[in-house]
């Protein structure tokens, strides 16, 4: 179906369109939404705006998005005012232009806008501004942003931008956790680890590094397998630590994959296998994991699930010395 307008609406501003009633907007209201807008409707415009930037209702047009956020924007809606920042930001529909970018975000910020909040603390982390990150993260959180929630508590907890505060950086991140923030999750597994603003709990710290997890955080998934390995908050199952090593290993982090190398080795949660052992430490080796090379060159020398070779034993001799160098903990 294609939709129609009066004639003198095509000639103020053409419209290109995609049939809005497939997308579940009727013919009528659409026009409704034309009409409103076009009398001044604020809340009208943005829609609009909303409609040309994604691209769903209406063909997308950026340009189009650019002017009826422009109207909304002037009109004070937060909203119209953080999608014109991102059309200035990236030059959509528009030259770039990134003082006029960073004023809408300030604007919409100021009406109370999480995201633009949150834009803006990044901007000025990455500035190394951390007073005006810190300010504009609490901003966020404090209206229930739980990327906001999440920074403001690391920013507790490194002292970045405010005082150290370790219970403050608890509170922050729990909420952040608790609203199914990945990050916020694994850190309060530390945070209930090691103790730090609350009493040390290996029972929390594991159902925390769990609920991390399972939504595909590497640390977590790596910290899971090592409370399931040594039994700290739940009953010791080394088949459960092979498991969960091993979704970390294959996400690249070298610790687990030096973890499983050794259970490779060791016949621990595993069937023994010398040869996926040294597989794994050569992984875990090239990415300077410094216990990884030297499990590597005792392979080579004794020929253990590898061809004996001298060579290759020398040449991860010379990069135990670089990594070595490095001082890379692990």
């Amino acid at each position: 179906m294609k939709l129609k307008f009066i004639s003198l609406f095509c000639l103020l501003c053409p419209l290109i369109l995609a049939p809005a009633t497939a997308f579940g907007v009727t013919q009528q209201q659409f026009d409704t939404l034309v009409i409103e807008a076009r009398k001044g409707g604020a809340k009208e415009q943005l829609q609009l705006g909303v409609y040309y930037f994604e691209g769903k209702i209406l063909t997308q047009n950026y340009s189009q998005a650019v002017y009826w956020l422009t109207r909304a924007a002037n009109l004070g809606e937060a909203s119209a005012q953080y999608l014109l920042a991102q059309c200035y930001d990236k030059g959509l529909g528009t030259d770039k232009d990134q003082q006029r970018a960073t004023a809408l975000y300030r604007q919409a910020a100021d009406n109370n806008h999480t995201q633009a909040q949150f834009w803006l603390a990044q901007h000025h982390q990455h500035q190394n501004e951390f007073n005006r990150a810190f300010d504009y993260y609490k901003k966020a959180a404090l209206l229930g942003h739980k990327d906001s929630q999440y920074h403001l508590g690391q920013a507790y907890a490194k002292g970045k931008g405010t005082t150290k505060n370790a219970k403050d950086a608890h509170m922050w991140t729990l909420a952040a956790a608790e609203l199914g923030h990945g990050l916020a999750q694994d850190a309060l597994g530390y945070i209930y680890q090691y103790g730090l603003g609350v009493k040390r709990s290996e029972d929390l710290a594991f159902r925390w590094y769990q609920r991390a997890a399972n939504q595909g955080v590497v640390n977590s998934q790596l910290q899971l397998g090592r409370f399931f390995e040594l039994g700290w908050g739940t009953v010791k199952d080394l088949s459960s630590a092979f498991q969960w090593y091993h979704k970390a290993a294959n996400l690249g982090d070298r610790q687990a994959q030096y973890y499983i190398a050794l259970m490779y080795q060791n016949g621990e949660g595993v069937k023994p296998s010398n040869k996926k052992a040294a597989k794994w430490y050569f992984k875990a080796a090239e990415q300077g994991h410094l216990k990884a090379a030297k499990a590597l060159v005792a392979m080579y020398q004794q020929g253990k699930g590898v061809k004996k070779d001298a060579a290759l034993a020398q040449y991860w001799q010379q990069r135990i010395k670089a990594i070595a160098a490095q001082n890379t903990p692990e």
